[in-house]
């Protein structure tokens, strides 16, 4: 009998059933032990007694800020609020040993000269250009001081510095003045300094409130200088608090930026981007061409009558304000256009070898070419216009623009020849010194005295007097002169403006008054007499008169007037230009026998409905209602075209003969 041992069985038995095995749970995960990580702790914030100095110092900068300048104005108070911060900042700079002051001693001279400006000028629109210029200029001279200049002096990069600088490190920094004030510099003890001066403040607010009251008690002197200065703060205590909490507020980037720059901190500077030589050069040349087609098809077609300004000449079917006036703003802004159009090319069109192409240099000389005529074109013009109506701000400002680009256009054609040519720095030292002469030209006083004197010249340009009152008080001088004019209805202009020009000076607080103000504040004073218009019973300010003159300028239609009585009444005084912006002008006229057929005649009266006209007291109090007719016709006949605004009211008393009117402007 064959044994079967293939399985390994005992021989003559059954292997035994396969029992399954029991089920096991699931292994668990393998955890695997990460290497210790070594995080690095944030350095502290190392500072000493200087610098929680100048925290508060910091402070009392954004205070004045807000007291001298923007609640203050534009005057005595801004160079006030850039010695007390150059004061504060150097003594920071010095006391830290982090400053040189020769580095940045060059930029003194244009901040000097333009704070010099606010001491002689108050041009509002150069004293809020002047004042951002200043910041541009003082964040610079402070950046060269602590030499943390990220750029080359007067190179491309200079708009960079100034962001990194006024922008870029604050904002990286705004813990700085929170972790300072809070830690505290501590004396030879460990002691938190600050803590402990606020503690000595609160500890002698009661104790002082108690010796105050007895010496005020013990002498009448004191007693009346004490209730002065508490009647004082008691009417600015909630506007100097609502400073001090703006002050804070403006301390907190202020300190961050120069605790930056003592310590030469990097976070926050702004590099120049680097895209140079990655705009195709043939899209650059298809740009280029159609730019320049455009502005060679348009000169052509100008080319018959647009050249005529600089001979002086008015080309046949044109006017002087309609061909000096069309297209110059607009063609300031295709200058400005080109300008952005020729510095995008040339810094970021494909080069070869860091050279120009020929073709490349070949469109942008034709582009600053062709800009340069548009320019000389569009001034002539408007020197041509200007030399006939006048001088306003804007047509001496956009002149003066249109000038400066011009000069940039032509340094950008010498840097195209010359590669090595740094017109940056030119462009910077020309800008500055001609917004240097913009400004002490003494541009509202120039502007007044030339229309004054345009309009002694000829007698055809009519002298805007109220214009004068959109200027500032650099005119008053040669407005003053004008008092007592021929011109009836341009003297009463004149006596309106140089009237609201008084109220609003003698207003003015301390910083926003300078020499322009003080001279204008004295000569309005000297000629009261002439011109200004007191209150009467009714708290009214009301100019009266018998002119002719008055009355054609609101109503020039009515031409046939015998005699007449008119009042005007002020109503709205806006502050911001000196001028009186809206009033009430009525009155009363006597008519020929003749006229009062013809208009009785011509037109269809019915009785005035006095319930229903505004309420005006004037027309509703007149003495016998009965024969009051009106026409809405004639009042229309009889307005100005130019007023369609003004509520006008014109009745006519069937009795006297008499046309009582009420225009409110």
């Amino acid at each position: 009998m064959e044994t079967n041992n293939e399985n390994g069985n005992i021989p003559g038995t059954q292997p035994p059933a396969t029992v399954p095995a029991p089920p096991t749970a699931p292994a668990p995960p393998q955890y695997y032990e990460y290497p210790p990580q070594n995080y690095m702790k944030k350095p502290p914030v190392s500072f000493d007694k200087t610098d929680s100095i100048f925290s508060g110092i910091a402070v009392i900068i954004g205070f004045l800020f807000f007291e001298f300048i923007l609640f203050g104005g534009l005057g005595f108070g801004v160079p006030a609020f850039f010695a007390a911060a150059y004061a504060g900042v150097l003594f920071y700079g010095l006391k830290s040993k982090s400053m040189d002051i020769k580095k940045g001693a060059v930029l003194f001279i244009p901040i000097v000269l333009l704070l010099l400006c606010f001491v002689l000028y108050n041009n509002t629109v150069l004293g809020v250009l002047n004042l951002g210029f200043l910041f541009f200029l003082a964040v610079l001279q402070f950046m060269s001081m602590f030499g943390v200049r990220d750029h080359e002096k007067l190179s491309k990069g200079i708009l960079f510095d100034f962001i990194g600088g006024f922008m870029g490190r604050p904002l990286m920094n705004l813990n700085k003045l929170f972790v300072i004030t809070a830690k505290g510099t501590r004396d030879e003890k460990g002691k938190r300094l600050v803590w402990r001066i606020l503690l000595g403040v609160i500890i002698c607010v009661p104790l002082l409130a108690v010796i105050l009251s007895l010496l005020s008690s013990a002498d009448l002197a004191f007693e009346g200088v004490m209730k002065k200065i508490t009647d004082f703060i008691g009417t600015s205590i909630w506007g100097y608090f609502g400073k001090v909490i703006l002050g804070i507020m403006a301390a907190i980037p202020l300190f961050g930026a120069f605790f930056a720059f003592r310590y030469k901190k990097k976070e926050g500077s702004v590099k120049i981007p680097d895209i140079a030589g990655k705009l195709d050069h043939v899209v650059a040349y298809t740009v280029l061409s159609i730019v320049c087609a455009v502005y060679l098809f348009f000169l052509f077609i100008q080319f018959n009558y647009m050249f005529l300004a600089f001979r002086g000449e008015l080309p046949g079917g044109f006017i002087y304000s309609d061909y000096a006036r069309r297209g110059f703003f607009e063609l300031v802004a295709i200058a400005a256009i080109n300008l952005c159009i020729l510095a995008v090319f040339y810094l970021f069109t494909a080069r070869k070898e860091d050279k120009l192409s020929k073709v490349l240099k070949t469109y942008l000389l034709t582009l600053s070419f062709l800009t340069i005529v548009i320019i000389a074109s569009a001034v002539s013009k408007m020197v041509m216009y200007m030399k006939v109506f006048g001088l306003t701000q804007l047509r001496v400002y956009t002149s003066w623009f249109m000038i400066l680009l011009a000069v940039v256009f032509l340094l950008a054609i010498v840097k195209i020849f010359y590669r090595k040519f740094n017109a940056v720095k030119i462009i910077c030292v020309f800008f500055t010194t001609w917004f240097l002469i913009l400004n002490f030209a003494g541009v509202d006083a120039m502007i007044t005295k030339y229309n004054i004197a345009k309009s002694a010249e000829d007698k055809s340009v009519k002298l805007d007097v109220n214009m004068f009152g959109n200027l500032s008080d650099s005119m008053v001088p040669a407005a003053i002169g004008l008092l007592g004019s021929k011109d009836v209805v341009n003297n009463y202009d004149l006596i309106m403006m140089l009237n609201g020009r008084y109220n609003a000076i003698k207003d003015k607080n301390w910083q926003a008054m300078n020499a322009a103000s003080i001279k204008a504040k004295k000569l309005l004073e000297e000629n009261k007499d002439k011109y200004y218009i007191a209150f009467n019973n009714e708290n009214k300010q009301i100019l009266h008169g018998t002119d002719k003159e008055m009355i054609n300028r609101y109503l020039p239609k009515l031409k046939e007037i015998q005699s007449c009585e008119w009042n005007y009444e002020f109503l709205y005084y806006n502050a911001a230009f000196g001028s009186r912006n809206s009033g009430v002008f009525y009155g009363v006229v006597s008519l020929s026998d003749e006229y009062y057929n013809k208009i009785t005649a011509g037109y269809i009266w019915t009785p005035h409905t006095f319930s229903e006209k505004f309420g005006v007291d004037y027309i509703d109090n007149l003495p016998d209602k009965t024969n009051i007719v009106e026409d809405e016709d004639f009042t229309q006949a009889m307005g100005n075209a130019d007023n369609t605004n003004n509520i006008t009211i014109i009745v006519l008393d069937k009795a006297d003969k008499k046309l009582y009117f009420y225009i409110e402007k």
